[in-house]
Parts: C-alpha cells; structure tokens; sequence
C-alpha cells in the first residue's frame, strides 16, 4: 500500500515498512507514494521525488538509474504488453526499462494531450497494447 508515509507490504501475517532515510541509499527517495505500477522483476513506486525499483524477491530498494526522473514529482505509472513502463512526470511522458533508464521522452506532437489538464491518468486499452492519455 502506498501512502503519504511511505510504501507497505502486508505478507498474511505482519505489515513491512518501507520508508526513505537519508543516510541509507536502499531506501525510498521520498516517503511520499503517488503511484506504482508492476513488471516481472520489480514493483515500480512513483514518489513526489522520482521513481523507486523494489525488486520482488529480494525486496531491495533501489532508485530509477536515469537522473531526468530521480527528482521529478511521479504522477502515474503503468506497463504495457511489451513490458515497456510508461511514467507521466510533469508535462512529460517516459518510456522507461528498469537497467537501462529511459528509453522515449514525448515529442511535440504529443504534448498538447498533456497540457489540456493538470491532472490525467494514462490507462492501457484491454489488450494492454497502447496507453491512452485521459
């Protein structure tokens, strides 16, 4: 679950903090969680300071390798059928691979989808082909 507080994992048994400490670079980078999304090998946690990586077996937190997004308000997160994931940070949408950064930043044929409102959501179609700006 993420929160204004931090990110929570509740195993059937005990509840899991994970929460941001400055002087540990395994941690968050914020406590506050806007978003997460899921691929094979990571959960992807948007935060109001850049994108986080939990690695789900081994639950180790690491931040997104690419700095453009290590600073950036996180406003949604989602994958594509491909695996590809997709994060809408301020006017911007990226294309991201866990080890290799960002793949796509939006050109400028797209940024007018993004500037018509200052809150939308990305949702992909029923087959998980394509994101549709909303």
């Amino acid at each position: 679950m993420g929160t204004a507080y931090g990110l929570e994992r509740y195993d059937g048994y005990d509840i899991q903090p994970f929460i941001n400490n400055y002087k540990n670079p395994h941690k968050l980078t914020h406590n506050d969680i806007r978003c997460f999304t899921e691929d094979d090998n990571y959960l992807w946690v948007g935060t109001v300071q850049g994108i986080n990586l939990v690695d789900k077996s081994t639950y180790q937190i690491t931040p997104f390798p690419d700095s453009v997004l290590q600073t950036r308000e996180i406003r949604d997160l989602t994958c594509d059928q491909k695996g590809n994931i997709w994060a809408a940070a301020g006017k911007n949408l990226f294309k991201c691979d866990a080890h290799l950064g960002i793949l796509k930043d939006t050109d400028k044929r797209s940024e007018h989808l993004l500037r018509r409102s200052q809150r939308w959501t990305m949702v992909p179609d029923m087959e998980r082909r394509y994101i549709k700006i909303q």
